[in-house]
């Protein structure tokens, strides 16, 4: 009876060991997959961040109508009454 007390202790142990090893694998994949998503969001900032200073080159500079005149035909799609505008479609 003693020896089967023993085996079942044994098994016991094991199967915890089993389970905490499994989760402590899972908890490794998940911090290197946060951790990628971390690396993504901090080049968005610095990409952002770049983006930020040219424009505030830009304002720096005194040439806010040609600031917003870009903004009006690049973002928003404006242009001045009668003006034809050519698009490069080659790709270069």
């Amino acid at each position: 009876m003693h020896k089967r007390i023993k085996q079942f202790i044994q098994i016991f142990l094991i199967a915890v060991f089993a389970v905490c090893l499994t989760n402590f694998v899972a908890k490794k994949i998940d911090i290197a997959k946060k951790d990628a998503e971390i690396d993504a969001i901090n080049q968005q900032i610095r990409d952002q961040k770049l983006k930020n200073g040219e424009l505030e080159d830009i304002l720096s500079e005194e040439n806010e109508e040609d600031f917003y005149r870009n903004q009006a035909e690049d973002n928003l799609g404006y242009g001045y009454p009668n003006e034809k505008v050519y698009q490069d479609i080659t790709g270069y």
